[in-house]
């Protein structure tokens, strides 16, 4: 009976290991999958990229929850259309842009204001590249599809973005210049993620405050004397009611959801 026991706990500890084992294989495989074919697939998209032109982008910002960019660009063959496209192996968004031609050369803006453009809180959550797309036909009139890259000619390089508080959920936005095999590109990598403790969706700045007042007006409607006192009435100064407002509208904002921060709060 002792020796049965005894086989029993060994095929017991064998099947164990047998799983253990197995389960070490199936993970191996799926991180060599991901490293061979994934990557792989992920190559194969930029390969199509053009590899001897690219866009010249002279400036780019963000404000509010727009990118804003302008560049330029020159091409040698004739097409038939162009675009301003956010592009991955499954996925392609056109940009609306503002395009000028002169002959063979090209300039473009995605807005004229530096308040419209690229807007960030739509982008889904993935990994894109920012490419201009044309569209031409080769002698046998059959279509033919291009990708040209961009590549930073400005003093800014990689930006940090988050989307708007919603349902206490955001999105981190990197934007940043890299290489591949060469290749200039600009990324757009879309994660869901929470606001840090030092980033807030809106900041509030009540003007004025402390020794400087701003204007100051007495509750009767009548001008302040000299000294800068009211003979009748409360004087009223720019300064607290700029802060009373400004506490107010960081409470609505707050009851909507929002993160919100102020200047200051108190009258200094």
């Amino acid at each position: 009976m002792k020796k049965r026991k005894r086989k029993l706990k060994m095929k017991g500890i064998t099947y164990i290991l047998t799983i253990i084992f197995t389960l070490c294989i199936l993970g191996v495989g799926y991180l060599g999958y991901t490293l061979i074919f994934k990557d792989n697939h992920k190559a194969i998209f930029l390969e199509t990229i053009e590899r001897n032109n690219y866009a010249n982008i002279d400036y780019y910002a963000i404000y509010g929850i727009h990118m804003n960019l302008k560049g330029s660009f020159t091409l040698e063959e004739d097409v038939n259309d162009l675009a301003l496209v956010l592009k991955n192996e499954n996925e392609e968004i056109t940009i609306p842009w503002e395009l000028e031609q002169d002959n063979q050369n090209y300039t473009f803006t995605t807005s004229e204001y530096i308040n419209e453009g690229i807007v960030l809180e739509n982008i889904p959550i993935g990994e894109y590249y920012l490419l201009i797309k044309t569209i031409g036909t080769d002698e046998n009139n059959e279509e033919v599809i291009k990708y040209y890259s961009l590549q930073n000619q400005t003093t800014y390089n990689d930006l940090e973005y988050y989307t708007l508080t919603k349902d206490n959920k955001n999105n981190k936005i990197d934007i940043e210049w890299n290489t591949y095999e060469e290749i200039p590109t600009l990324r757009f990598t879309i994660k869901e993620t929470t606001l840090p403790d030092d980033v807030y969706d809106i900041t509030i700045d009540p003007g004025h405050g402390g020794s400087d007042p701003g204007k100051t007006a007495c509750s009767d409607g009548s001008a302040t004397n000299s000294l800068g006192y009211c003979n009748s009435g409360n004087l009223i100064s720019e300064s607290n009611q700029n802060l009373q407002v400004a506490l107010q509208l960081k409470e609505d904002l707050e009851n909507l959801g929002y993160k919100v921060i102020l200047t200051r709060e108190t009258d200094e």
